[in-house]
């Protein structure tokens, strides 16, 4: 490879490491500057691991539809605490427990966070699902194209990083290499 050719390549991965890193502080700041977390993102980063929305059973049940099969309060209250329900001796939440075989962990979410998510799930539902699936699906679903908000992936920052420590390598080698040529021309 000549140096010009080196060049360009060096350029190239900088262009895209510095675009990648832009894009994510700019989209991660874009999310927080809207005041929080909306139902959407909470839903993501705490119940997608285990439900879905129209993307079948997990771990836990499809939510899709939930909101319309099952009253308001119970959802905020089995949400919260759902040992509690259970050990109540609620049929609705027996009747999961002995499906899925364990109880939920309860929620350390406050009451306005789970109204979000439970908004969330009856827009998400009456769209006919977003089809997101958590469980045996990719971890916490996310995926490799971003999510819907504009919010960067782990696998698409993971992927900037990778591009950003081969162009470090890249640019020491080439610096090493050319600090070897000169020392080489000095011993001959």
């Amino acid at each position: 490879m000549n140096a010009r050719f080196k060049s360009l390549i060096v350029i190239g991965l900088v262009v895209v490491f510095v675009f990648g890193v832009n894009t994510a502080l700019t989209r991660s700041h874009a999310i927080y500057a809207k005041g929080g977390d909306s139902g959407e993102q909470t839903f993501k980063s705490n119940c997608l691991g285990c439900h879905s929305i129209g993307g079948g059973d997990g771990v836990g049940p499809d939510l899709q539809g939930v909101t319309e099969r099952m009253d308001r309060e119970w959802l905020v209250q089995f949400i919260m605490n759902p040992k509690a329900l259970v050990d109540s001796g609620d049929e609705a939440a027996n009747k999961l427990v002995k499906q899925y075989g364990m109880v939920m962990p309860a929620s350390d979410l406050g009451e306005s966070e789970i109204a979000a998510v439970l908004d969330y799930l009856a827009s998400a539902s009456s769209l006919g699902g977003s089809g997101s699936s958590g469980g045996s699906g990719n971890a916490g679903g996310a995926s490799s194209q971003g999510s819907s908000d504009g919010a960067m992936t782990l696998p698409l920052f993971t992927l900037y990083g990778i591009a950003g420590a081969l162009l470090l390598f890249l640019f020491i080698g080439t610096a090493w290499r050319r600090r070897l040529k000169a020392v080489r021309k000095n011993l001959r």
